[in-house]
């Protein structure tokens, strides 16, 4: 279940009718699949920072007007360790292969900085 927009410094305020009460386990588990949470323009502009922190420890939220989807706040996905590593070694497999005919790059880069 996701835990409600609105913010423990408005205490006046009272949740949107729909969001979900707390989770007493915390944010949702990365590994595990969770429905985002439906949020009304108004309710995300007005309780973005919230939504953004939200974010950031991995929930996700459909953005609504008007009841229709029209956007969703999630997450960036980041690349893992291996994808990186996996990266670096395609790098390299390229440069050994290819060769830059004898020029260093701050040559190139000098030469394309005169036009």
């Amino acid at each position: 279940m996701a835990r409600p927009i609105h913010s423990s410094r408005h205490p006046n305020m009272a949740p949107p009718n729909n969001v979900s009460p707390p989770s007493t386990d915390g944010p949702p588990k990365q590994n595990r699949i969770t429905r985002p949470t439906r949020v009304g323009v108004y309710e995300a502009k007005t309780h973005l920072p919230d939504l953004l922190k939200r974010v950031g420890q991995g929930e996700r939220f459909i953005i609504t007007r008007h009841g229709r989807p029209v956007a969703e706040l999630r997450p960036i996905a980041g690349h893992s360790r291996e994808e990186i590593t996996a990266i670096v070694d395609r790098m390299k497999r390229f440069q050994a292969t290819h060769s830059l005919g004898g020029a260093t790059s701050r040559a190139l880069i000098d030469e394309g900085r005169k036009y």
